[in-house]
């Protein structure tokens, strides 16, 4: 069923649009000499092949340049590029870490680590208790910010062993050196405004995913398996504040024997 609708019946505007398309439209014997025209134009214009082939490795060339002003920030370099990561997480200065975690599905205290490659650290657990370890001098500190206590111990020579799975530097020493096959994740991710890729890795149950920006520079370590997940921030060769990993007693704190076996 169809509906005839008048011009009259238009609005002044859309009567204007109707007429002037009306207009515009050829008869049938316009339309036939427009065709014939067309025709015989095409007839007398052959393009030489050369100049199409020409045309087409114009537009090669300029889809190629798009290509090289792009790669930089896709993904790529498959193992190479993990190694790169190896090597900024081998060759650092000083690391900072912010690791957010759960256990147990559990929010557990945020911890902030400032480390130098020598070994000496700082492990701040939220605003309550800092441990401050210096391997070279075998001491280690524990401030417990509240009551402004301190206490001081003299570390055995391996007396850090047992506390490795516990560190979070434990997880850069882990992909620095891992020498196992790795995943290149297809999907970017940003990391404070930085456009990163993920290479993921695994070891005793547990899946590592490193982030790297273009330059291979490691921005976040996740950590997940056996119950816990852990995002690590990094920061390689930021300046540690002065005096921040000493282990002597800070002023306004009151020093504490440990306990006696």
């Amino acid at each position: 069923m169809t509906t005839d609708f008048s011009i009259d019946s238009l609005s002044p505007t859309l009567d204007a649009h109707v007429r002037s398309l009306r207009d515009a439209t050829p008869d049938t014997r316009r339309a036939e000499d427009a065709q014939r025209a067309l025709e015989d134009r095409l007839r007398r214009t052959r393009a030489p092949r050369l100049r199409r082939a020409g045309w087409i490795g114009a537009a090669s060339a300029a889809v190629l340049a798009i290509a090289l002003l792009v790669l930089p920030t896709l993904p790529g370099g498959g193992q190479n590029a993990f190694a790169a990561i190896q090597q900024q997480l081998r060759d650092f200065t000083t690391v900072h870490l912010t690791v957010t975690q759960q256990s147990g599905g559990m929010n557990m205290p945020t911890i902030n680590v400032w480390a130098e490659r020598n070994g000496r650290t700082r492990t701040d657990i939220s605003d309550a208790t800092s441990v401050i370890v210096d391997p070279r001098q075998h001491q280690l500190l524990t401030l417990l910010h509240g009551p402004h206590m301190a206490m001081q111990v003299t570390l055995p020579a391996g007396g850090q062993d047992a506390a490795k799975q516990a560190d979070p530097m434990h997880w850069l020493k882990a992909l620095a050196q891992f020498d196992g096959p790795v995943t290149e994740l297809d999907k970017p991710r940003v990391i404070d405004g930085v456009i990163t890729h993920g290479w993921k890795a695994q070891q005793h149950g547990m899946a590592m995913t490193v982030w790297a920006d273009a330059q291979q520079m490691p921005r976040a370590i996740d950590v997940q398996g056996h119950g816990l997940t852990q995002h690590l921030r990094v920061r390689l060769d930021t300046a540690i504040p002065a005096g921040y990993l000493s282990t002597k007693v800070p002023d306004g704190y009151t020093a504490m024997q440990p306990d006696q076996d």
